[in-house]
């Protein structure tokens, strides 16, 4: 592991560009002080609303409120593990929100926006969320501009090894972000060795039109940078089905697939059960430790995501990159925190 560390000095990441401020609960069962018996199967809950044809309602219970977005969390997560990261999001404007300020001890904060809400219910086995994206949904590359600089994100850009762009589903103007980077920015700026991460996060609510343009958008960045798409199962279902027209369960055989429509590097794919990572010279598969009572499993999938980044920056292999992304989820599944490299040991 102290090789690992030393590999990641003077690496750096620019994140971006969304933020959250999460609610968490459970839900019980029976109401009442004393009761502690919560649903703890997605599937049981809608089997319980399915049965009622009329009002009804259930008690929650406060798990914690917390900093929320792909972006905050991979950003903390990869600050955590020693890397020097920037982090351009929605995180309270013109003054930066409470629960973000202590981002600042990993990373360094640039404002564009007020965060969102979400409420998220946990469930045993994966979460309910609802969020409030109205701040968000505001942002695109000319307010972007505006707000930062055009100057400015130039030289995030050429500072950074690695960009995480994050979250294209939920912020509408992300698109409009991405086309800007490819037209503004990146004919300015040095690509060689630059990694570009894409996570699209749930786009289930955004049309066939739309995610055939960000599929369109992340290939072009894969001609310019060494460009990763992270998926977890339930994305990988639905751009398989969207790009394929059929239904096939085996992960593997959907990631292989993907991957070979696909114009960028790498493919890494996560969920609870296992992890595929494709690229044009190797696969590789890991299954990720079992935790029966997970502590915390909103934010698992930036904190895979961030281990796996980690492991491109320290130029491990791609099998080292998926066991180091499984631990750093795994530490925060059970801890509820984001590990140090010392906590990690691959």
């Amino acid at each position: 592991m102290n090789t690992t560390k030393s590999l990641l000095e003077n690496k750096s990441a620019l994140v971006g560009f969304d933020g959250f401020i999460d609610a968490l609960f459970k839900i019980k069962k029976e109401a009442g002080e004393n009761n502690s018996s919560y649903f703890d199967k997605i599937k049981s809950i809608g089997e319980y609303i399915v049965k009622k044809d009329t009002s009804f309602c259930l008690e929650v219970e406060d798990i914690k409120t917390k900093i929320g977005g792909n972006a905050p969390i991979l950003a903390n997560a990869l600050g955590s593990l020693g890397i020097q990261t920037d982090l351009i999001g929605a995180l309270g404007f013109p003054e930066i929100n409470p629960y973000f300020k202590k981002i600042a001890e990993n990373c360094s904060l640039k404002s564009i926006a007020e965060p969102g809400m979400a409420y998220i219910y946990e469930f045993g086995d994966g979460k309910i969320m609802f969020s409030n994206s109205r701040s968000i949904n505001a942002v695109n590359w000319a307010n972007l501009k505006e707000l930062v600089s055009l100057d400015f994100l130039i030289e995030r850009f050429n500072s950074n090894n690695l960009f995480c762009l994050l979250n294209w589903s939920e912020i509408i103007g992300m698109t409009s972000i991405l086309e800007g980077i490819l037209e503004d920015v990146f004919p300015k700026i040095e690509l060689k060795n630059k990694i570009t991460f894409f996570d699209l996060s749930d786009f289930s609510n955004r049309s066939q039109t739309d995610i055939l343009s960000a599929i369109e958008l992340i290939n072009e960045f894969g001609k310019q940078t060494k460009t990763v798409l992270g998926l977890n199962k339930n994305e990988l279902n639905k751009l398989y089905l969207l790009l394929f027209g059929e239904v096939d369960s085996n992960v593997y055989n959907q990631g292989k697939a993907l991957f070979n429509y696909l114009k960028i590097e790498i493919l890494v794919i996560h969920n609870s059960k296992e992890t595929y990572v494709f690229s044009q010279k190797n696969e590789y598969h890991a299954i990720p430790e079992l935790i029966k009572n997970p502590l915390m499993s909103t934010g698992a999938g930036d904190h895979f995501n961030a281990g796996f980044c980690c492991g491109l920056l320290a130029n491990l292999e791609l099998n080292e990159c998926l066991i180091l992304a499984n631990s750093v989820a795994s530490y925060y599944i059970k801890t509820g925190e984001s590990p140090n490299i010392n906590n990690i040991i691959i």
